[in-house]
């Protein structure tokens, strides 16, 4: 897994059941947030502070800055985690002619290739943002960009001319996406704990989504532990107007078209590593130091492989132990480490000291989670945050 940094940046590419469960955890660090709201029918007594309320909860995910956008029928608000462009890419961020605005939590990366592509069409940009690209595609072709979109993302763009407002996530649901509707006004956040802030809002458990999660060990899309409230899914956009709402899918997962299986066993194996190389470069664009989460497992050892001879500069990984010898992989990614050339860390964990972490793990988290790696999860990220804070500072 890579991830970025001065700041804390994640990269994932899992199986769904294992990305519900990182994008749980990634909850407790720091990255983008959005949230707002619709004021059409009954706006609260105070938006600006209903908002406030709403992006203060999501302050650890962005710590870098933070802003909002108002008009007579919407609130807009982002917390943000500033990744490229770092002058920037301020959020919210609105179209030249003041049609669109966007509030924008994820990464576009092949936004260089869709930046050219727009530019010909004659696009003007005023920052190196991919946020920019994205409000800049929507502008110029509507939800026809998104599938031309390779990334994680979740995002909500105000139509002011139309009195709309769009929400839609990434295919896989890498990014997280929460909406309700309230007394006939849209609610969103990139968390639920931002959602309960809203004045007036207090929606009740629902005991579909909590069998759901005895079932399954998690509360899978679009369902949520409240009830009323949902998560938007994996390639799903949402159209909200004072006419109504509706629900519709721009990507789904292309199993008869897929070409892998064509050839032989051998160039399917060349083609897969294609893919795999192509995604990894994609996911080396940053304006912040790099370095990647490695188990030693197949996963994150191909990534690390991959990415070392790509990043053209000295990778950082970060692994976690165990003081019992039977469940330590410790020795596999030091292994990975040295054959790939990265700058390693590790820490060994002891039953203690993943018993002191637990009631922090658990605060981090919107909804209940039965993983019984999330300890080890939460632990390799947090001390690689650990050592992020302890670099000196290029700004």
């Amino acid at each position: 897994m890579l991830f970025r940094s001065l700041k804390l940046k994640l990269k994932l590419k899992l199986p769904l059941s294992s990305l519900e469960t990182e994008r749980l955890v990634l909850d407790s660090l720091e990255m983008c947030g959005i949230a707002g709201f619709t004021t059409h029918r009954h706006p609260p007594e105070n938006p600006e502070s209903a908002l406030r309320g709403m992006t203060q909860a999501l302050s650890h995910r962005g710590p870098d800055a933070e802003g909002a956008y108002a008009d007579s029928a919407v609130r807009l608000g982002h917390r943000r985690l500033s990744i490229l462009d770092l002058a920037g890419g301020g959020q919210p961020m609105s179209s030249a002619d003041g049609r669109w605005h966007i509030v924008f939590n994820g990464e576009i990366y092949n936004y260089l290739e869709l930046r050219r592509d727009l530019e010909a069409r004659g696009a003007v940009f005023q920052t190196q943002s991919d946020t920019e690209v994205l409000l800049q595609a929507w502008a110029e072709d509507g939800p026809d960009c998104l599938p031309r979109l390779n990334g994680m993302f979740a995002f909500a763009i105000w139509d002011a001319r139309e009195k709309r407002l769009i929400l839609a996530r990434d295919p896989l649901g890498i990014k997280p996406l929460y909406y309700a509707n309230h007394r006939g006004e849209l609610l969103f956040s990139s968390e639920l704990r931002s959602l309960l802030r809203f004045p007036g809002f207090k929606p009740g458990l629902d005991p579909a989504s909590i069998n759901k999660y005895l079932a399954f060990g998690y509360i899978p899309a679009p369902s949520t532990a409240y009830a009323g409230v949902r998560k938007l899914e994996p390639g799903q956009m949402v159209v909200w107007s004072p006419a109504g709402r509706r629900t519709e899918y721009f990507w789904d997962l292309p199993i008869e078209d897929n070409p892998v299986g064509a050839g032989t066993f051998d160039e399917s194996a060349e083609a897969t590593r294609d893919l795999l190389r192509e995604a990894v470069r994609y996911q080396l664009r940053s304006d912040v130091e790099l370095g990647i989460l490695l188990s030693g497992g197949i996963d994150s050892s191909a990534v690390a492989a991959l990415a070392a001879p790509l990043a053209g500069r000295k990778l950082h990984s970060f692994s976690i132990g165990f003081s019992e010898a039977s469940y330590n992989e410790l020795p596999y990614a030091e292994m990975v480490a040295r054959k790939v050339g990265t700058e390693h860390h590790h820490q060994t964990l002891s039953p203690s000291r993943v018993a002191n972490a637990l009631p922090q793990i658990y605060r981090g988290l919107d909804e209940p989670l039965g993983d019984a790696s999330l300890d080890r999860k939460s632990t390799r990220l947090n001390s690689s945050h650990e050592w992020i804070s302890r670099m000196p500072s290029s700004a």
